[in-house]
């Protein structure tokens, strides 16, 4: 994501850096992916710099095949449930080791 070229409704794609217990008891390996979207974008001038996204994981990819989920933030979320991060930056560039945390509050498959 870099905020000079992306912008809200862009795609997103995560993979699970370790695996996890589901709500049956199950495991969620390592590696899973999950997909969902930029929500906000955001350079605010005033009165510092600084750059401010929303992100919002909605799919997790098992089986090769695409389960809806409700992944509620861990940390500063904005009144949507959408995972809410500032920078005091100009210019933002996430790279692949940018961390997201959630929880799945909708039972995966």
């Amino acid at each position: 994501m870099d905020s000079e070229l992306s912008s809200a409704g862009d795609s997103l794609e995560a993979t699970l850096e370790h695996a996890v217990r589901d709500t049956e008891g199950g495991t969620i390996r390592a590696g899973t992916v999950f997909r969902g979207h930029l929500a906000q974008l955001e350079k605010v001038h005033f009165p510092r710099w600084h750059v401010v996204i929303a992100i919002r994981f909605d799919t997790v990819v098992l089986h090769g095949e695409p389960v809806p989920l409700t992944l509620e933030p861990i940390g500063k979320m904005d009144r949507r449930g959408r995972a809410l991060f500032s920078f005091a930056v100009q210019t933002l560039v996430l790279e692949k080791q940018f961390v997201s945390r959630g929880r799945v509050r909708s039972p995966v498959r």
